[in-house]
């Protein structure tokens, strides 16, 4: 017994010195990012526009998705199609470059070249994936803004989509999650290139409530999903709520972090004190989109995300103490991308809607980024770890 006592003490004290080592390296610095340029897909044509991003891997695939997407049909006159939210599969044709896209839609009159994963009714000529809920009509759309984790069986990849009035109000109604069918496009009728899914729960959080699950997912070793948040106080900073991965449609099992520990209580929604990082840059910009995520490289958990300000920077920021709820380091810029030269047609001509991709490289040695820039198009940049 006494032996057995010397060595956890032993092991404790390792993992203590192991923890304040870590702790000290950080911030993590980049040796240099390499810009990739715009993500396209060789058999679309130029004209296909889209923002947004967001991505997981998922059953040997690395998925992206993709907000308000539209193209143009040159084999058919020209005629643009459009989709509140598109898919497609990284590096799928060349395993060695992410921005070589295989986007789902079909090149056809009838579907023309993106495949909407538009869940309202009434949407023309583009598939509905899933079943619209009841009065999901109109300028009622869904934004794929966040990243997606793997299902126990890896054959789902399952997310959090946000449900929206894109019409006049912008108002958002509520999340929903999702379970997208990972397959093989080359497994899949030429006729019908297409996913398919299910909305697991088609109201999950309201917009009366903290949207959790929006920002971003972290699915953890001890079983439980994480649901990040953005603060509903005008996005200045991050909450957290979290749920035993068997029982992820049952909101009864849901717990949320109240600032000093887990309850069946949400807090609310204005309450700063329950976020797990209250941050706002030099202008007042806070967390906008991002991820939480595990580096092998530096052997912790940490987020990169981008502010809400013009320039689209890139943040990163780790839990002090290696638990969720532990205070969260001061973040620290990253990146921040070169102005966007390309023609915005909305004259929005501004970085936003950054992403992370850190099982693009899951040694963690590098850290694959994408932002958006004019409503139109998705860039691409490599960040290597010194």
């Amino acid at each position: 017994m006494a032996s057995f006592s010397f060595a956890l003490s032993l092991i404790l004290l390792t993992l203590k010195l192991f923890q304040c080592t870590n702790a000290q390296t950080w911030p993590p610095e980049a040796s240099y990012v390499a810009p990739l340029g715009l993500a396209t897909d060789p058999k679309f044509s130029t004209t296909a526009k889209r923002d947004g991003g967001g991505g997981g891997y998922v059953n040997g695939f690395h998925l992206v998705g993709f907000c308000d997407s539209t193209t143009q049909s040159e084999q058919f006159g020209g005629v643009t199609s459009f989709a509140h939210n598109s898919f497609a599969y990284m590096g799928y044709d060349n395993v060695s470059d992410p921005t070589d896209l295989w986007n789902f839609g079909n090149v056809t009159e009838a579907q023309s070249t993106y495949t909407s994963m538009n869940f309202a009714t009434g949407s023309g000529t583009f598939g509905n994936m899933f079943s619209s809920a009841e009065n999901e009509t109109g300028s009622f759309a869904m934004w794929t803004t966040g990243n997606y984790v793997p299902s126990h069986d890896d054959k789902q990849a399952l997310g959090i989509m946000t449900c929206l009035d894109e019409g006049a109000t912008n108002q958002v109604y509520y999340n929903t999650l999702v379970g997208i069918n990972v397959t093989d496009p080359k497994d899949t009728p030429s006729d019908d290139n297409t996913l398919s899914g299910e909305r697991l729960v088609p109201r999950l959080f309201y917009g009366t409530e903290n949207l959790y699950g929006s920002f971003t997912l972290y699915k953890a070793l001890d079983n439980f999903l994480y649901l990040f948040g953005t603060s509903q106080s005008f996005m200045k900073g991050i909450n957290v709520a979290r749920v035993p991965f068997d029982s992820l449609t049952d909101r009864n099992t849901y717990n949320y972090w109240n600032g000093a520990e887990w309850s069946s209580a949400q807090p609310d929604m204005h309450d700063a004190s329950s976020n797990i990082l209250n941050f706002t840059d030099s202008m007042g910009n806070g967390p906008n989109t991002g991820e939480v995520f595990f580096s092998h490289y530096h052997n912790q958990t940490m987020s990169v995300f981008t502010d809400g300000g013009v320039g689209g920077t890139f943040w990163m920021t780790y839990p002090m103490q290696g638990e969720i709820t532990d205070r969260w380091s001061e973040p620290v810029e990253l990146y921040t991308p070169p102005a966007p030269t390309e023609t915005c047609d909305s004259g929005h001509q501004w970085n936003y809607a950054g992403h992370a991709y850190p099982d693009w490289d899951q040694s963690g040695k590098t850290l694959l980024l994408s932002w958006s820039s004019c409503e139109s198009y998705i860039h691409m940049a490599t960040v290597v770890w010194e």
